[in-house]
């Protein structure tokens, strides 16, 4: 092969589908590694000033750093310890006799979704079972289940945000191989996310996609897909709201969940990870507005967390399966 032949090969390899050009493995590989001391830094800062376990940050924080050290990059030796302090944590009680994690069930679920990526010992596997326990019992008659804390505030319906709730509850149990008595919790929460009207948020349609995938519901998936890809802008990204300018929260999710289900169309994948790549902040975070309702429309900082984590957790799913030995990380 000429060396002309050879410079048009590469550049053929780097161009996507739809002209933009893919950004490398090194570049995906130091937005990840800037990202990393931030979550760190935010989410130990939770703990210690909060001491609190919560959707906000341990599960988020935990996950995906966790997903990061899978695929070869230095997080702190700390993940370990910080990990098993969320899982205590959620089996405590609180001042009214109440099990944290009863009330903090979108925790749970990034708790459960971590456990493939670190070391389970039979103390941790008796806590994901609790887990799924207190999910399952806590199920309301209609099928869903009441959003957490602050969550019925957002900036969209509350039913569309039980009905995110839900599907994220629902993921957790069939992600955690569920007995007989969890697929008849399972049947009454598909019933109700079947009956309710399609979402308003990024969000929505990303774990609908993931719930699809688990439950190999290939016509939804599909149908999922499709309307991902018609709601991503021409940036690459997407909002949290769809009608939203992308953000990365929404544009971490949608990415996340696409190529979770293996989804690998480059007209989708490339656009997305070249905005994420392209619009990291020099601390590591990407700045996303408020998903309150009272706070949407300025830079929030919880926000700007999540958008952080589902930003890592999307882009480590885009690399190759183990570390890149080049990588300082893998050092």
């Amino acid at each position: 092969m000429s060396s002309l032949e050879m410079i048009v090969l590469a550049t053929a390899l780097l161009i996507g589908g739809d002209g933009s050009i893919t950004p490398s493995e090194t570049e995906i590989r130091k937005v990840i590694e800037r990202s990393i001391p931030y979550i760190e830094a935010q989410g130990v800062s939770w703990m210690e000033t909060k001491n609190c376990v919560s959707c906000h940050r341990t599960g988020m924080m935990t996950w995906s750093l966790a997903a990061a050290k899978r695929k070869g990059f230095r997080v702190s030796d700390q993940l370990d310890e910080w990990f098993t302090w969320s899982l205590e944590s959620s089996l405590e009680t609180n001042d009214q006799g109440k099990l944290v994690g009863a009330g903090n069930k979108e925790g749970l679920v990034q708790l459960m979704m971590t456990r493939t990526l670190v070391e389970n010992t039979d103390t941790r596997r008796d806590s994901f079972a609790r887990f799924a326990s207190i999910i399952a019992n806590d199920q309301e008659p209609d099928g869903s289940w009441k959003p957490g804390g602050q969550l019925p505030s957002q900036k969209r319906s509350k039913d569309e945000t039980t009905i995110v709730t839900t599907m994220w509850l629902a993921l957790a149990l069939a992600d955690s191989d569920p007995g007989p008595e969890a697929h008849e919790v399972l049947s009454r929460a598909l019933k109700q996310v079947q009956s309710g009207e399609p979402g308003t948020s990024t969000e929505w349609y990303a774990v609908r996609l993931l719930l699809a995938h688990q439950l190999h519901d290939e016509q939804t998936a599909a149908e999922m897909v499709e309307k991902l890809r018609r709601q991503q802008r021409d940036d690459g990204g997407w909002g949290w709201l769809a009608d939203e300018r992308s953000d990365a929260l929404g544009t971490g999710l949608a990415l996340y969940a696409l190529l979770q289900a293996r989804i690998d169309d480059e007209r989708i994948i490339v656009p997305a990870v070249r905005f994420l790549v392209e619009n990291q902040q020099e601390d590591g975070s990407w700045p996303v507005p408020g998903t309150k309702e009272k706070k949407r429309n300025g830079i929030e900082e919880t926000a700007t967390y999540w958008g952080a984590t589902w930003a890592v957790l999307a882009l480590t799913k885009s690399l190759p399966a183990g570390p890149n030995p080049n990588s300082v990380a893998a050092e």
